[in-house]
């Protein structure tokens, strides 16, 4: 019959046990060499941002100025056309005065015919129309 109760095979044999690895903790050398390396990694990290965020803003900064420099192209453009068109307007105006001149021909009374006139009324503020 065994009786475990008083069994003290159990408590000789049992040591204790290594519950895990051993960590070997890095010698003074090793933990300046890793302190270096980790400011070394932050200043370059730092430098790394501040030169991105630099190329955005500049090249913000260099869009905006093409978009001003098209912006006042287009505007020297538009000008010089208005005053192409005006010339070409009065160019126009003037061939129409010389032919109608030029015209010996041209009689009044033929000219003149019923589908070419206008009747147009104009109204002001306060007056009716009749």
């Amino acid at each position: 019959m065994n009786n475990f109760a008083y069994d003290f095979e159990v408590f000789e044999n049992n040591q204790p046990k290594k519950s895990g690895n051993v960590l070997k903790l890095p010698d003074k050398n090793q933990r300046l060499k890793a302190r270096k390396y980790a400011k070394k990694m932050f200043w370059i990290r730092c430098m790394f941002g501040f030169f991105m965020v630099a190329m955005v803003v500049g090249s913000f900064v260099f869009g905006q100025a093409i978009v001003s420099e098209y912006v006042t192209k287009i505007s020297i453009y538009k000008t010089n056309l208005s005053a192409i068109k005006n010339q070409n307007d009065q160019l126009e105006m003037h061939l129409i005065s010389k032919r109608f001149c030029d015209n010996k021909s041209f009689d009044h009374s033929k000219s003149l015919d019923t589908q070419s006139i206008e009747h147009i009324t104009v109204s002001f503020k306060g007056q009716k129309d009749h």
